[in-house]
């Protein structure tokens, strides 16, 4: 994997961590968290990974890594995980362009 890819690897890991330790938080209902469909960015900390990881300068290395990640075989809590964030670079990407429709 290029640099690129671990760097949004990384920014992919980071989030889903974070997602993690909001989910086992004290009355947060855990398969609630993890299970949400599509995914929301809710804690200060997830809203700014979310941020950076779906600016437009990452959305190029957002689809290679998620191409990636699926030639690997994914499950389908990872394919939804990944839906939402590519549909959010591809918002922000095609609004920053021009291109929103």
């Amino acid at each position: 994997m290029d640099t690129e890819l671990n760097t949004v690897r990384e920014k992919i890991g980071n989030l889903s961590d974070a997602l993690w330790r909001r989910a086992l938080q004290p009355g947060v209902s855990f398969l609630k968290s993890i299970h949400e469909a599509p995914y929301h960015p809710r804690t200060d900390e997830e809203i700014a990974i979310w941020t950076d990881l779906t600016s437009p300068s990452n959305h190029a290395s957002l689809i290679r890594y998620v191409e990636h990640w699926r030639t690997l075989g994914t499950n389908l809590s990872t394919d939804g995980f990944h839906r939402a964030i590519i549909e959010e670079s591809a918002r922000r990407w095609a609004h920053e362009s021009g291109t929103a429709q």
